[in-house]
């Protein structure tokens, strides 16, 4: 005979872990898993933090360009190049200047295709000051310095040979992520107690100071460490990744191809000048500053120029747009504002992980962030530390004393 059960006599309902039990078998796990994967998490922090600093090098090394004013057009830049080089070299590239006191850099390379995979002898980048139009200097543009490849190397595999491409590191992306949700959970404070949650106690010494530096810190950067450690994971499985967005947000690529209609266009009594094919490109497309530009090498080649967006900081998405020279008709936009929401998360991910797009502060705390698994892995073993110190006097007190 069935019999009811009476769940009032048991400690908690039937299938329902009590809270205070939940928290603690997640405070162990996180305890625990931080422990143990302290150490990569500390030199994927520190190498990533260099990494972001790779885009700044060459920048170290250049002259800067002291005129003001308003910056000349890319033709007149051009010709500046273009008066101070040797015979048998042609400007390929122009790269406009993004910063102030930055210069325009033009890129040359010998017009006989059998020297082109020779080694350069000599400096194939002119400098040119985009206001004056003085010629600051020259360069070669050759690889990072070698400690940006020991670096993209540690943060990319950690030297971990035995694991095919990047999933030793994408495993450690998604326990930051797990590590970090569950310290939410953890750090959520009981009603009444908000505002101190969120600040570091005054005077506070041994394990509240290390508990009020890794919960304040935690949950203060808590939303950057979850975009550096989800975009991580979409550099590890890309594939992935982009599968999973498209579950929930709609993927795919949303613009025009205007080829047709330029194929049909009449050819203009002179081939297009670069400041007029820079001219058409911000006509069709609004909102755009010139990037840098790649000049053709036939006369039937289109310019390919890319643009920032006005919006936007350096390093953001670039946005393409490819000029019939001949006809002045464009032949294809790349926009990524007009991709649908899903693959504009794709686009955004390596951009937001290397610290770029969103200008200078955002570029500051990507840096910053990289420090942070440094501190948490030393408050966190503080915090065990003295917690354990603390059993160990604490325990023999107990055993000895009498009983009453």
């Amino acid at each position: 005979m069935r019999q009811d059960i009476d769940i009032s006599n048991l400690a908690y309902p039937v299938g329902r872990i009590p809270w205070r039990r939940f928290r603690a078998v997640l405070m162990t796990v996180h305890l625990w898993a931080g422990l143990i994967l302290a150490i990569p998490f500390i030199l994927l922090g520190i190498s990533g933090s260099i990494l972001v600093l790779q885009p700044e090098a060459p920048r170290w090394s250049i002259p800067a360009a002291t005129a003001t004013g308003e910056i000349k057009s890319a033709e007149a830049i051009l010709a500046a190049a273009e008066a101070v080089v040797p015979a048998g070299m042609r400007a390929d590239r122009v790269l406009m200047p993004q910063r102030s006191r930055e210069p325009a850099s033009i890129r040359f390379q010998p017009i006989d295709r059998r020297e082109r995979n020779a080694d350069l002898t000599g400096p194939n980048t002119i400098y040119v000051d985009p206001v004056s139009l003085e010629v600051l200097g020259t360069g070669v543009q050759g690889r990072p310095a070698a400690i940006f490849g020991i670096m993209r190397t540690l943060h990319a595999t950690l030297y971990v040979r035995t694991i095919s491409d990047r999933s030793f590191v994408g495993w450690l992306g998604i326990a930051m992520t797990l590590l970090s949700l569950s310290g939410l959970v953890l750090w959520w404070p009981r009603e009444g107690q908000w505002k101190r949650a969120f600040l570091i106690k005054r005077g506070a010494r041994g394990f509240r100071l290390n508990h009020d530096l890794h919960a304040a810190f935690g949950i203060w950067t808590l939303l950057l460490f979850l975009v550096i450690s989800i975009s991580g994971v979409y550099l590890a499985f890309p594939r992935s990744f982009r599968a999973a967005v498209g579950l929930v947000l709609s993927i795919g690529y949303n613009f025009e191809d205007p080829s047709a209609e330029a194929a049909n266009q009449l050819p203009l009594p002179q081939p297009l000048s670069l400041d007029q094919a820079i001219a058409t490109a911000q006509a069709a497309v609004p909102g755009i500053v010139p990037l840098n530009f790649q000049l053709p090498n036939r006369p039937d080649s289109p310019y390919v120029l890319n643009f920032r967006p006005t919006a936007l900081g350096q390093g953001a998405p670039p946005i393409l747009v490819s000029v019939d020279r001949m006809n002045g008709q464009i032949v294809y936009v790349d926009d990524f504002r007009t991709y649908n929401v899903g693959e504009q998360v794709v686009v955004w991910q390596r951009l937001l992980h290397s610290g770029l797009g969103l200008g200078i502060a955002y570029k500051i705390l990507v840096f910053l962030s990289g420090f942070l698994p440094l501190l948490f892995g030393i408050t966190g073993f503080r915090m065990w530390w003295l917690k354990r110190s603390q059993r160990r006097v604490t325990a023999p007190e107990m055993a000895g004393s009498p009983a009453e």
